[in-house]
């Protein structure tokens, strides 16, 4: 299973309702479409910058209603896997530089409008755009991923993370799992509804 980790309090971000991430790089091509491991970082950053990013972030959460009570940096998880996402896509907004422009150029890309998308599907590749365009996670410039079906661990899987995308260690990966087709019982999913792993 393949991971990424984000600093707090993004990936806490992502479990509750943070659709874009935003990267210097594209996606690669084995994740796109399918469910990676969010790693929430180990990383401390100075307490004023991260007292800045909750408070723009409980400003986004206010604007959207969803009434969700922050926690403190200091409490938040970190150091483990927190949650499983769906990568959609990346997409590059039609301003932006082109040393950014000529990372996705040299792959593959689809097109939608004026903005240059990689994608696993025509599909995915408008649901990319659309997520980009719109979201208040999404950052100038910057490749944005579009994250989707995020399923939060009931409980976190401690580990320690790598930068870009990364594999998880056996063990780590087996207790995810674990984890996600209990929920996956819970819910009576069935057979069809199995989800496709990002893999090497």
């Amino acid at each position: 299973m393949k991971a990424l980790s984000v600093r707090q309090p993004w990936a806490w971000a992502i479990c509750h309702g943070r659709d874009v991430e935003n990267r210097p790089w594209a996606p690669p091509e084995n994740v796109l479409g399918k469910f990676i491991a969010i790693h929430a970082s180990s990383t401390i950053r100075s307490q004023k910058a991260e007292t800045s990013d909750l408070v723009w972030l409980d400003s986004t959460i206010n604007e959207q209603r969803r009434k969700i009570d922050i926690p403190v940096a200091k409490c938040m998880t970190r150091g483990a896997i927190v949650a499983i996402v769906k990568v959609r896509g990346g997409a590059l907004p039609v301003d932006a530089t082109t040393t950014k422009l000529n990372t996705l150029l040299e792959r593959k890309v689809r097109f939608v409008g004026l903005y240059p998308v990689i994608a696993a599907s025509d599909e995915d590749a408008e649901l990319t755009v659309a997520m980009s365009t719109r979201s208040k996670h999404a950052e100038s410039a910057m490749i944005r991923w579009a994250l989707t079906d995020c399923i939060e661990l009931k409980t976190p899987v401690p580990c320690s993370g790598h930068q870009r995308i990364w594999t998880l260690p056996e063990h780590v990966e087996a207790e995810v799992r674990k984890q996600i087709d209990e929920m996956d019982k819970e819910m009576k999913l069935g057979q069809q509804d199995r989800r496709e792993w990002a893999r090497p």
